[in-house]
């Protein structure tokens, strides 16, 4: 691919980069005829040639490289920035005001008293603590950080504590192995199954604590995974209001870097740890940059032909994701009711 830099902002082309980055499986760059080592990254050359057109070498696992034809560049480029603008270089200033109004609003509107959220240690829950911390007193909220002794990383536990200190709120640590254990007894073993009964656990003990204290369980999920269905139907998806639910993961890593969190959960891999190893990208089998990305040209009403050109992907990634949509409908309606 060639794409024209000189008409991005820096904003812009870091989010080039993020998005090329996971596309093919050994990026190769060429600057003029001079060939780069590939241990340079695409974003290094940007930051050193800023003004410069750049044709993009690369090749699948196993495969020659292919070098992209660079006629047509600026059409193909522009439709990258386009919607990278439109999606991604947002007034993040503006996001946060919205987001801690409609928690207030949510709050008051219900006459309760606070709120309960979970707190995984991932970029999510950090980002809608510090999104609740700026909008109630600090005693109006709890967290409840739930290990799961054997599949819950320690650094995921150690950066949920960390969080919960920083922001002077009340949290506990309840370690779920004995309530899925004490389940499990009289179930039938099955990964995904059990995956998602620690998921609904971990609502449960939200419910129990939101119950007690008066309080309403704000929810943690975001645009990407309501869209995909990337989550468990009354476990994480049992919640009273979704603050970041109308950004994409993209988005919600902007955000996080606009409101100075760390790095290290920042940059974390994204995954609901319902098993040893459990990954979300690893699951799905497709990064977040393509999935937003994919996600952004279907709200776009992009045809799937249009995508792939855009993208430079094959069409089974385009359709994985349609039919993640389709298949989770059921998760995203209430209950339906038959009319008498």
């Amino acid at each position: 691919m060639a794409l024209n830099t000189e008409e991005c902002s820096d904003s812009v082309r870091h989010s080039i980069v993020a998005l090329l980055k996971p596309l093919h499986g050994g990026l190769r760059f060429g600057f003029k005829d001079i060939e780069v080592g590939s241990e340079e990254t695409l974003e290094s050359l940007l930051q050193l040639f800023p003004k410069s057109k750049f044709v993009f070498l690369f090749r699948e696992p196993g495969s020659q490289f292919q070098s992209v034809q660079a006629q047509d560049y600026w059409d193909y480029s522009k439709s990258i920035v386009s919607f990278i603008e439109k999606y991604v270089n947002i007034d993040y200033n503006s996001v946060e005001k919205k987001i801690t109004a409609f928690i207030a609003e949510a709050v008051i509107n219900s006459n309760l008293n606070g709120l309960v959220i979970g707190l995984s240690g991932g970029i999510d829950s950090s980002v809608v603590l510090e999104l609740a911390c700026n909008t109630l007193p600090r005693h109006n909220i709890l967290g409840l950080i739930m290990p799961y002794d054997g599949i819950t990383p320690q650094n995921d536990i150690d950066d949920a504590l960390e969080m919960a200190k920083d922001k002077g709120i009340d949290y506990r640590v309840i370690t779920i192995n004995s309530i899925h254990d004490s389940f499990m007894k009289n179930l039938a073993d099955d990964k995904i199954a059990s995956g998602n009964l620690n998921a609904r656990i971990r609502m449960s003990l939200l419910y129990y604590h939101a119950n007690l204290m008066n309080r309403l369980v704000i929810g943690t999920g975001d645009k990407s995974e309501i869209k995909l269905g990337y989550y468990t139907k009354y476990g994480d998806g049992g919640i009273d209001l979704l603050p970041i639910g109308d950004l994409y993961k993209l988005q919600i890593r902007k955000l996080a870097t606009h409101m100075k969190i760390k790095s290290e959960i920042i940059n974390k891999k994204s995954s609901p740890q319902l098993w040893k190893d459990h990954s979300a990208e690893s699951e799905i089998g497709i990064s977040y940059e393509l999935i937003d990305s994919i996600l952004v040209c279907i709200e776009e009403s992009i045809d799937t032909k249009e995508i792939c050109n855009i993208l430079n992907i094959e069409k089974k990634l385009v359709d994985k994701i349609i039919l993640m949509i389709d298949n989770s409908n059921h998760k995203k309606i209430l209950p339906k009711i038959c009319e008498i």
